[in-house]
């Protein structure tokens, strides 16, 4: 008797899912973004201030985030800023 592959991964477990492993960028920078501070802005309404810490997580702002903000009628009132913590922030929008 076979088992159909999706009852097979429904039993994985989900810490087996989310732990990083080698070549898996989207993890790896996903877990370097520390927090997310959204808030008035100075050139535009609002700023979105992404705090890492490491330099992988510009892989989450540049591939995953940006695509979304430009793809939003928002975009217009949206200031972007990223960086590792105790470095400069990098302005992208």
């Amino acid at each position: 008797m076979s088992i159909p592959i999706w009852n097979f991964l429904s039993r994985l477990s989900i810490e087996n899912l989310t732990i990083p492993t080698e070549g898996d960028i989207h993890k790896y920078s996903a877990n370097s973004i520390e927090k997310v501070k959204i808030h008035m802005g100075k050139e535009r309404p609002i700023m979105i201030e992404v705090h890492m810490i490491s330099e992988v997580g510009f892989f989450q702002v540049e591939e995953v985030l940006i695509p979304k903000i430009q793809s939003s009628p928002a975009k217009h009132f949206i200031e972007l800023h990223a960086g590792v913590e105790g470095e400069n922030m990098k302005r992208y929008i």
